[in-house]
């Protein structure tokens, strides 16, 4: 929920605000983004799988033999 607060104060903030904000950015080139980018999509996929591995393991149910 904090992360979208985050972002929401962005989205609404004045253009001198972002202007002060990008000039304390480092400049990075398209290389550097793009292997950026890559990362975090890869980090994301891994902690997407290993959520949805421990659910699955949650959605274990019981059965009684006979």
């Amino acid at each position: 929920m904090k992360e979208k607060e985050i972002f929401d104060k962005l989205v609404n903030a004045e253009d001198d605000t972002m202007d002060i904000l990008t000039d304390m950015c480092p400049e990075i080139t398209d290389a550097e983004l793009d292997r950026l980018l890559a990362v975090t999509e890869r980090k994301y996929k891994m902690k997407k799988k290993d959520k949805d591995r421990a659910e699955k393991d949650n959605d274990i149910t019981m059965v009684r033999c006979q």
